[in-house]
């Protein structure tokens, strides 16, 4: 390798790692989400909309719970036809 290829790659380095050191305190969680995030929700707390896509439209997450312990997954059953992508 020569003198030049040397110095691009090193100075990738140093911008790539300044660059994450300048962003990493937007991507940290403070003191307060931390202690939510280890508290669980209660059932009634899920009120929150899910779009499942053109098929299926939007749904609670409550009624999608509720739908999967009404309709527990059975491996028996014939699989779910997987649509193709037209791509190239």
């Amino acid at each position: 390798m020569n003198r030049d290829s040397v110095i691009f790659c090193i100075s990738s380095l140093l911008v790539a790692i300044v660059v994450m050191a300048a962003i990493y305190p937007y991507s940290t969680l403070d003191q307060h989400q931390l202690n939510a995030l280890q508290v669980p929700k209660q059932m009634d707390e899920f009120d929150l909309s899910i779009n499942l896509g053109d098929d299926l439209g939007e749904t609670t997450v409550i009624d999608l719970m509720a739908y999967y312990l009404e309709n527990p997954p059975d491996s028996n059953k014939t699989p779910v036809v997987v649509r193709k992508f037209g791509g190239c």
